[in-house]
């Protein structure tokens, strides 16, 4: 079989906010540009007939993306020109095969794959006719993992045992930035046993290897409202090593026609050498800017050993066309020499319900996230004599949801094949700021907003 599938998307902009997702700025500086994306993908599959041992397939991708603003107009009374082209261009390639084969009294799942991609960005910005460099482009990426699972049983237990091997090779080609690489073999096992029909013990141990970004390693000056950043070229990479324990639950017939899914699953692991940015108050203030009076110099370092844990639920429970669902995570990562967090998380609790009236194909329902005060040790911090505190607050975002799969119609358009999703996603249009964001920011979740989609096959 072979797939191709082609995206294209190119939107044109003028009197817009400089970050239109996100910020609500003076109109005095009204933006205008244009954002543009192309995708490219082709699939290959190969099965076989009478063969467990070939289920092939091969992927190879090609992806472009440019964002292009220009923002004119006048600030204190100077007159102001931006012009900011950013793009990302990336193509890559990826192979897997599953076997199916028996081993004695052994059943085996076995995948494996390769995967490669080559990945390069760049941005370019002129502010009143000076270029000003970033110091993290233009830059490349060249990843490579290697890859192999095994899934076997022998009675009421499963083992996972795999493991992948990664290596990367990055850099900035601009000025004497030197290129890095590294590799690493991460090993992975898994282990769940059926203690009775549809309940399961779970276990697993894996591995992890992530190297540093070029904009980790290399980004300079002040690029965002927060930070100036301080280039670090020895950043090392990070390697997680994580246990995990819980239990699953997937019954049917409990009260009659209906289905109970649990699963719950606690994890610890340590994060050696864990890139994480952090302010720098030791170098002093950043030269001034009126329209950042907040930033702070910062730099991505390498912490010697994070502490991660945390708890995820995720439970469905359906009966009488009714499905009600729910969620809850918890995350948190800090330093074990000093038991400062790093990365700042809130905890999440979702609940959700959905009807379906079977005669007509509809389902109706919606759904609840309630985030908590987000899990952070530092309350505010100063910068020449100004406070600015840490976002500390709840927020709960409610969403409608629909689908309608027509059916009893004699129209082949609207009886085969056709789908039609649609909802209100914030239906109260509340305001909420992400977990590590700061009181006074502008930098919000997004706004009450709808969507229809349809979908035909033939």
């Amino acid at each position: 079989a072979l797939e191709a599938s082609v995206f294209n998307y190119h939107e044109k902009f003028s009197s817009s906010p400089w970050q239109s997702l996100f910020w609500s700025e003076d109109a005095e500086l009204p933006t205008s540009g244009r954002l543009k994306q192309r995708d490219y993908s082709v699939i290959y599959k190969y099965t076989p007939l009478n063969n467990r041992w070939i289920n092939f397939s091969a992927q190879y991708y090609n992806a472009k993306a440019l964002n292009h603003r220009i923002r004119t107009g006048f600030s204190r009374g100077n007159p102001v020109y931006i012009d900011y082209k950013n793009k990302d261009d990336r193509w890559g390639v990826r192979l897997k095969n599953e076997s199916l084969f028996e081993t004695g009294i052994l059943e085996h799942r076995l995948v494996t794959g390769i995967d490669y991609e080559h990945r390069k960005e760049d941005a370019i910005f002129w502010h009143n006719g000076e270029l000003s460099d970033f110091g993290s482009f233009p830059n490349f990426y060249k990843d490579l993992g290697i890859y192999a699972q095994d899934v076997f049983s022998v009675g009421r237990f499963e083992f996972t045992v795999g493991g992948r091997f990664d290596k990367f090779k990055r850099g900035v080609k601009n000025g004497d930035h030197n290129s890095y690489s590294e590799s690493r073999f991460s090993p992975k096992l898994g282990l769940a046993y059926e203690v009775f029909d549809g309940v399961n013990l779970l276990a697993g141990y894996a591995e992890t290897f992530r190297g540093p970004t070029p904009n980790e390693t290399s980004s300079a000056g002040p690029l965002n409202p927060h930070y100036w950043y301080i280039p670090n070229p020895d950043l090392k990479p990070e390697i997680a090593k994580e246990y995990e324990v819980g239990f699953s639950i997937d019954k049917q017939g409990l009260l009659g026609d209906d289905e109970l899914y649990f699963k719950a699953t606690y994890y610890d692991g340590n994060i050696k050498d864990m890139i994480n940015l952090k302010a720098r108050p030791d170098k002093g203030n950043p030269p001034f800017d009126a329209e950042a009076p907040g930033r702070r110099y910062g730099m991505y370092e390498n912490v010697d050993n994070a502490k991660r844990r945390g708890v995820e639920i995720e439970s469905k429970y359906a009966i009488n066309n009714l499905t009600f669902s729910l969620g809850y995570d918890h995350t948190k990562i800090y330093d074990k020499a000093t038991k400062k967090i790093l990365t700042v998380y809130a905890d999440k609790l979702t609940l959700g319900a959905m009807y379906r009236y079977e005669p007509w194909g509809l389902s109706l329902g919606g759904d609840m996230t309630h985030w908590f005060r987000p899990n952070n040790d530092e309350k505010y911090y100063v910068v020449r004599g100004q406070k600015y505190e840490y976002v500390d607050e709840t927020f709960t975002i409610v969403n409608f949801k629909g689908r309608w799969e027509p059916k009893n119609f004699d129209s082949y358009l609207l009886n085969k094949g056709l789908k039609i999703s649609f909802g209100v996603n914030n239906i109260f249009n509340k305001e909420y700021i992400f977990a590590n964001g700061f009181k006074n920011t502008t930098r919000v979740g997004k706004g009450r907003n709808f969507y229809v989609d349809f979908e035909k096959t033939f």
